[in-house]
């Protein structure tokens, strides 16, 4: 017996977005990646949040924001399911590239530089 296969850009194939692209192999579809740009814009992910449901499993090649951004946001607002699956280096520091990026988004610049000379703390 032979399965079908199609291999669908989400977005990324063509621009400097991130990259999301939805594999079916016979029954199973999975989400190759589900990067998220910098400025975290919603607007990306509807083409990916209108075939969520369809997602049985997530797969992700590569530990960056680029193409592991948007799992938190799925996970917690957007209701994936699917399991997710990484080899132990692309989760461990996917793990790492998000904290830090999120820990990143929310330390001023003033409270970064009360450690140095370039802002004086007495102001």
């Amino acid at each position: 017996m032979t399965a079908t296969l199609q291999f669908r850009p989400l977005y990324g194939a063509k621009s400097v977005d991130p990259f999301c692209f939805l594999l079916k192999i016979g029954r199973i579809t999975v989400l190759l990646d589900c990067g998220w740009n910098e400025r975290f814009d919603l607007r990306l992910l509807q083409p990916l949040i209108q075939v969520l449901p369809q997602v049985d499993l997530v797969l992700l090649s590569h530990p960056d924001t680029q193409h592991v951004g948007a799992l938190p946001y799925l996970v917690a607002k957007a209701g994936l399911k699917a399991p997710v699956y990484a080899a132990a280096p692309v989760a461990k520091l996917g793990l790492m590239f998000m904290y830090d990026h999120h820990t990143g988004l929310n330390v001023s610049w003033r409270s970064i530089c009360m450690h140095c000379c370039c802002i004086n703390p007495a102001s």
